[in-house]
């Protein structure tokens, strides 16, 4: 952890070993959201900056507003 300066994500795909990078929607791929709902609740990622490259440009704001509302849980 104490490398990690920043983080990429996206879903991906296609499964786990197939040795490509295909980029899907966050929580419409193979991955799903409860990666992304743990990274978005986990205080050690808190001042992370993640890169978001998912397929559509025009789904962005969701799939950050739910980021958003993952994270806002851990605060309530």
């Amino acid at each position: 952890m104490r490398y990690l300066r920043a983080m990429h994500i996206n879903d991906s795909n296609i499964a786990l070993g197939g040795k490509v990078d295909r980029h899907h929607l966050l929580g419409q791929g193979e991955i799903g959201w409860d990666c992304f709902e743990y990274i978005a609740k986990d205080a050690r990622f808190d001042d992370i900056p993640l890169i978001l490259e998912t397929i559509d440009p025009d789904t962005w704001s969701q799939e950050i507003n739910k980021l958003r509302q993952f994270h806002l849980q851990t605060l309530a």
